[in-house]
């Protein structure tokens, strides 16, 4: 790009200033969106002083502790306090261009989309490296500083134009932006049924706040027909008022349905009534019935001409017993995906496959299939190459009559190859 607009160059080279440089980037952002772009803020100043100083302060900060080992660590330490840092703020200056007071809400999201702290170091750092470094091959340091910023640059278009969602390789709480695997029927028809999973809540653990204002945004995006809470709802007394008010906020926008998990076992009376006083249906108590779908929070043995039948579960265990007493799909969660994964065989996740056979996105038995979701958020909240997900089934509408004849004998039970 700037082969082909030398004049951004030339501009560069005349920069002076955090405001100059902020002027500077609202010309390339021209260049790029052909139109002209005028910033929505002005003060670049202050903003590089305030981004700036906490990079220098966190830089000086860690140099100074690791000053005991020996100034070679202390330089390793600082500098990557410092990138870090500059990771978390990399897209203030665009974002102050594009939105003005609300930069700060705006880098933060753009943040959250390329994948968090960790995995924008992935890429910043050989950044950084080629402004530092570069000047030693090509004797030109302004030229490595213009193609540096001007890489943020188009990083920052493409995921502002959601092109570009990075998965974070390793996450720290809900520190990733949360995933939605879409599965359903092939052909849902008109008018299909969408249901929206998401098991593993865990609130009153660290990130699980973060974790449900996504979930939120989520159902206001998907407009679901009902959303299912699939256990594991809370880790603490403390935040069963949190599940009230969470299922309160989702019930204005969707039909909400809940089941408990091992984690609820420990205040099941008092999980039920935050769902229900937060005008939720608690599924262990009576099916919910949507629009011909029969969806229960324990498996029961099919009636003849019952129509179509969804199992909203935590365990996957319990697709062996519900694929036997006829039902159509199963929802399940509990085992995060593993948390830790290394390697897909045969649609399954490796190491956590070698724990439990369920550790994988999808399974099939006979007429029946169980999607397995690697769950919202985490009660030890670390995560390798397994991002936080929430399920959006979108089914087909069952007509009026549908086959009842569900008792016949299983086939194997296989995982679906991941794709």
């Amino acid at each position: 790009m700037l082969t082909e607009h030398p004049e951004l160059v030339r501009s560069a080279e005349a920069v002076r200033g955090f405001g100059g440089g902020g002027a500077w980037m609202a010309a390339a952002l021209s260049v790029m969106r052909k139109r002209r772009v005028a910033p929505k803020e002005s003060r670049f100043l202050a903003l590089g002083l305030r981004k700036y100083g906490l990079c220098l302060l966190a830089a000086g900060g860690a140099a100074a502790v690791a000053s005991t080992a020996g100034p070679a660590c202390a330089v390793a330490l600082g500098l990557l306090a410092f990138y870090a840092v500059e990771a978390r703020h990399v897209f203030d200056f665009p974002a102050a261009i594009d939105f003005g007071r609300q930069a700060r809400t705006a880098s933060r999201a753009l943040h959250r989309r390329a994948g968090g702290t960790i995995t924008i170091l992935t890429r910043l750092l050989p950044v950084a490296a080629f402004m530092l470094l570069g000047w030693l091959v090509n004797g030109r340091p302004r030229w490595n500083g213009v193609v540096g910023c001007m890489a943020v640059i188009l990083w920052y278009e493409s995921l502002r134009r959601g092109e570009d969602a990075t998965p974070c390789a390793l996450e720290l709480g809900a520190s990733a932006p949360l995933s939605v695997r879409r599965v359903g029927d092939g052909d849902p028809g008109p008018d299909p049924i969408k249901v929206l999973y998401a098991s593993d809540l865990h609130l009153g653990t660290w990130g699980a706040v973060r974790a449900m204002r996504e979930l939120l945004r989520a159902t206001v995006r998907e407009r679901p027909d009902v959303v299912l809470l699939g256990g594991d709802l809370v880790n603490a007394r403390r935040a069963l008022p949190e599940l009230r008010e969470w299922t309160r906020r989702l019930r204005r926008w969707a039909a909400v349905a809940a089941v408990p998990g091992n984690h609820d076992a420990r205040w099941p009376a008092q999980v039920a009534a935050m769902v229900t006083e937060g005008g939720g249906h608690w599924l262990p108590d009576r099916p919910l019935q949507l629009r011909g779908l029969r969806i229960d929070g324990a498996p029961v043995r099919a009636a003849r001409g019952g129509g179509r039948r969804l199992l909203c579960a935590h365990h996957p265990s319990v697709f062996e017993s519900a694929a036997a007493l006829g039902y159509d799909l199963v929802l399940a969660g509990h085992l995060h995906g593993g948390q830790l994964i290394l390697c897909d065989v045969r649609g399954r996740h490796y190491p956590g496959a070698l724990y439990s056979r369920w550790t994988g996105p999808e399974f099939a038995a006979a007429q029946a299939t169980m999607w397995v979701s690697r769950g919202l958020a985490d009660t030890l909240p670390i995560r390798f190459r397994c991002p936080r997900e929430v399920l959006v089934a979108t089914l087909r509408r069952p007509s009026r009559v549908e086959d009842a004849e569900r008792e016949q004998p299983m086939t194997r039970l296989r995982p679906v190859e991941s794709l």
